[in-house]
């Protein structure tokens, strides 16, 4: 018997401009979310940092990210490891960058991994496994 439904490819991932805003939204606030963790003994200091760290996240992802992962996109480049990889990578970075402090690896070491969190989910919400619609597959198996 044939199959109905075609197994996906990794070649098969896709985004349009909805779900990839999406994806930078929920990337946005879960970076927002990780950093704001250690605020919530403070109650609604957690909350405020939580405000104060979105839209920084979203232009981050918006001026470096985005731009970073149309070009590895174009290569080919679209999986979900390679967007973590790039996430910490480019949070660690820009903390390192900017940072003058005496505790800047450990501090961009804890963004790094709110970057990799943040990717994560993003790239969860943006891409999507192309199947055709059902009534495409069933016409591709019975002609």
């Amino acid at each position: 018997m044939l199959p109905l439904v075609r197994k996906p490819t990794l070649t098969d991932r896709r985004t349009d401009f909805r779900h990839f805003s999406l994806g930078l939204i929920a990337a946005a606030a879960t970076g927002a979310g990780v950093v704001s963790l250690p605020f919530l003994i403070g109650g609604p200091v957690a909350i405020l940092a939580f405000l104060f760290a979105v839209p920084i996240w979203g232009v981050g992802l918006m001026v470096l990210g985005a731009p970073i992962w149309f070009a590895l996109s174009a290569f080919g480049i679209r999986s979900r490891g390679a967007a973590t990889l790039l996430g910490a990578v480019l949070s660690g970075g820009v903390v390192l960058a900017i940072d003058r402090s005496g505790l800047g690896l450990v501090i961009a070491m804890l963004v790094a991994l709110a970057g990799m969190l943040a990717a994560f989910a993003g790239w969860g919400v943006a891409y999507r496994t192309a199947v055709p619609p059902r009534e495409h597959q069933i016409n591709e198996v019975f002609g």
